[in-house]
């Protein structure tokens, strides 16, 4: 019976790391080296098999900018996260921006601050 109930637990969990992973376009290896785990792990994680420790779940939180609430699969929290996806992935495509690009792209904002 405590397999069973850890199982629908895992299943919420085991689809928001998945999901975290596919939007930002990663294998679970590339997910896992971000993590400092290892890729059966992640594997594991994702067909619910086991479900990550509050270190792992740290870590996640640590590296991808996301709530804890989120991996586990605190619907509020799922709601908040995905209206805000598209500004973290622009978030992050800035900071690995070189220099230049980043002066660029500040430039273009203040234009459009001055024009209003």
């Amino acid at each position: 019976m405590k397999r069973a109930k850890c199982e629908n637990a895992c299943m919420s969990t085991a689809q928001q790391i998945r999901t975290l992973r596919e939007h930002r376009n990663l294998s679970q290896e590339a997910f896992a080296e971000a993590i400092g785990k290892s890729r059966s792990l992640v594997a594991a994680w994702e067909a619910g098999r086991k479900e990550p420790g509050r270190d792992s779940l740290r870590a996640i939180e640590r590296v991808f900018g996301v709530p804890m609430a989120y991996v586990l699969g605190d619907a509020s929290e799922v709601k908040a996260i995905a209206e805000g996806a598209a500004e973290v992935t622009l978030l992050e495509m800035f900071r690995s921006a070189d220099s230049v690009t980043q002066n660029s792209v500040l430039h273009i904002l203040s234009l459009g601050k001055s024009k209003d």
